[in-house]
């Protein structure tokens, strides 16, 4: 269910509950468009998404998640899903980001420990 917190919290732009549900030794896969990758940690992957929620408050847009599949390895687990934004008129984006998110006990709880993100897949 660590996947059903961290969505709540990016749905309500609350970074600092995002902070909490990423473990500090995340490691990030990012593929653009054009085919490039880039890797990131921890502080770079909140930065990424700081920026993001930034933008979409000052747009007033709402993030829309769509769950695609989840999944379990040992003591993972994995979620495939669909990040994209709308207007708020039930305008989705052109655009979307595919990710396949992996939870797995850190510390105390459950977080984020590796996600593997597609960026602007049609949303369809």
């Amino acid at each position: 269910m660590a996947h059903v917190h961290l969505l709540a919290a990016w749905q309500h732009n609350d970074i600092d509950k995002i902070k909490q549900l990423v473990s500090k030794r995340v490691h990030v896969f990012f593929t653009k468009e054009n085919g490039s990758t880039i890797e990131k940690d921890y502080e770079t992957l909140i930065t990424s998404i700081k920026q993001a929620i930034d933008v979409a408050i000052k747009n007033d847009w709402e993030w829309q998640f769509d769950v695609i599949h989840k999944t379990e390895r040992g003591s993972e687990n994995i979620v495939v899903l669909k990040i994209s934004i709308s207007s708020g008129d039930f305008e989705s984006s052109d655009t979307a980001g595919l990710c396949v998110l992996t939870f797995d006990d850190d510390g105390d709880s459950r977080r984020l420990v590796r996600a593997y993100i597609e960026d602007n897949v049609t949303n369809n």
